[in-house]
C-alpha cells in the first residue's frame, strides 16, 4: 500500500472537541452571516453603500458595518429576501442591464422603480411580477380568434 505524504507549509491543526471550544468555533462561523446575500444585492443591482442603506432603511455606516461583520439577526430574512429577488431578476434579465431597470420606473409597479418598491413594499411585489414575466405566454392564433368570436 503507497503511503501519503501531505505536502503543506502550514502548521498542523489541533482539534479540540471541548464544549467551550465547539462555541468558539460556532461563533466564528456564524459571526459574518448574509455577507453573501448582501453582496448579490449591491453587486447585482450596482449600489452603494449609501444607496444600499436606504434599500433596507439604515445608514451608509451601518450596512459598511454589516459588510465587516455580518448582517444582524433582525435584517437576515430582509437581506435574504431582496437577495432572492435580485438572483430571480438576474435570470430573467442581462446582469449588466440590471442596474439600469432596477432604476427605472415600471408600470406594473404604480410607476416605481425596482429599488424604490422594494424599499417601501418589501421584495413581494418584485417576485410576484417576475413570476408574472415567467409564466407569460403569448397569445397563440386560436386563442385570438375564439376572443373575436366571443366579442361579436
Amino acid at each position: 500500500m503507497p503511503t501519503v505524504v501531505r505536502y503543506t507549509d502550514s502548521p498542523s491543526r489541533t482539534w479540540r472537541f471541548e464544549p467551550a471550544s465547539i462555541v468558539a468555533a460556532h461563533r466564528r462561523v456564524y459571526a459574518r452571516r448574509g455577507i453573501r446575500d448582501l453582496v448579490s444585492v449591491m453587486s447585482g443591482f450596482g449600489l452603494s453603500p449609501g444607496e444600499t442603506g436606504r434599500l433596507f432603511g439604515v445608514r451608509r455606516q451601518a450596512v459598511n458595518s454589516w459588510l465587516q461583520q455580518g448582517v444582524p439577526q433582525t435584517r437576515l430574512a430582509d437581506v435574504a429576501r431582496v437577495a432572492q429577488a435580485t438572483t430571480a431578476l438576474r435570470s430573467f434579465f442581462r446582469p449588466e442591464r440590471l442596474p439600469a431597470i432596477a432604476r427605472t420606473a415600471m408600470p406594473d409597479l404604480g410607476q416605481r422603480s425596482v429599488l424604490d418598491t422594494i424599499a417601501t413594499r418589501g421584495a413581494e411585489p418584485i417576485l410576484r411580477l417576475v413570476e408574472a414575466l415567467r409564466s407569460w405566454t403569448p397569445p397563440s392564433e386560436d386563442a385570438a380568434e375564439r376572443r373575436e368570436a366571443h366579442e361579436a
